[in-house]
This record gives structure tokens, C-alpha cells and sequence, in this order.
């Protein structure tokens, strides 16, 4: 049986990726396992449980959009980035630093690197 305190700490990352929007369902469910599974204090199989807290985080997400605007916040960051781009500016949303995936550009590039 897995611990209050892991089925916590696995809803939370099941929410931030449901929140970012990047995902859909079966791959919040697999990114999630892959990280979960076979670590150190929690190394029973996450995969029922975190199939369930993905439906319901995913059935809340959906449930809170009822109440967003036309146009988000997000979505005028996103319009905003594309004007830069379109002017020469390197920009980035929802950019982590790793070597392999920047590939270098935004420290060898001026840059706006946002992260929403």
C-alpha cells in the first residue's frame, strides 16, 4: 500500500502537469510513472494510482475552465512570444535549462526566456 504522505507528493506532480497543459492523459499517466516507480521510499507500482489522481486532476482542470475567459493570460504570453519571435527575438515558454534540449541557444543568443 502506498503511504498518505507519496499519494500526496504524486498528486501534486499529477497536478502541476495537468495545470501546464503540454499533456494529454496518457502521457501525464506514463511521465509520471517513469518518474515515480522503483524510487526510493515508494517502490510499489504508482501506475493504478496515478491513473486515478489523472482523471480526477484532469476532470477538475476541465470543470475550472468553465469559468476562464475568451482569451487567458496564457494565451496572450503565448501571442506576445510569437511577436518577438517573428521580430528576430529568441523566446521561450515554459523553458527548462538542460543542455541536451537547448542545445546551448539562449546562452549563446540574446534571449527572453519566460516560464509560465
Amino acid at each position: 500500500m502506498i503511504h498518505e504522505s507519496v499519494r500526496a507528493r504524486l498528486a501534486e506532480d499529477i497536478r502541476l502537469r495537468v495545470t501546464l497543459g503540454r499533456d494529454d492523459y496518457r502521457r501525464v499517466v506514463a511521465d509520471t510513472v517513469e518518474t515515480w516507480e522503483g524510487e526510493p521510499g515508494h517502490p510499489e507500482p504508482v501506475t493504478a494510482l496515478a491513473e486515478e489522481i489523472a482523471s480526477e486532476e484532469f476532470a477538475r482542470h476541465l470543470a475550472e475552465q468553465v469559468s476562464w475567459p475568451e482569451r487567458t493570460d496564457c494565451d496572450r504570453l503565448s501571442l506576445a512570444l510569437i511577436d518577438l519571435a517573428q521580430s528576430g527575438i529568441v523566446t521561450r515558454e515554459d523553458y527548462q535549462c538542460c543542455e541536451s534540449s537547448a542545445g546551448g541557444e539562449p546562452s549563446s543568443n540574446p534571449a527572453v526566456l519566460v516560464r509560465h
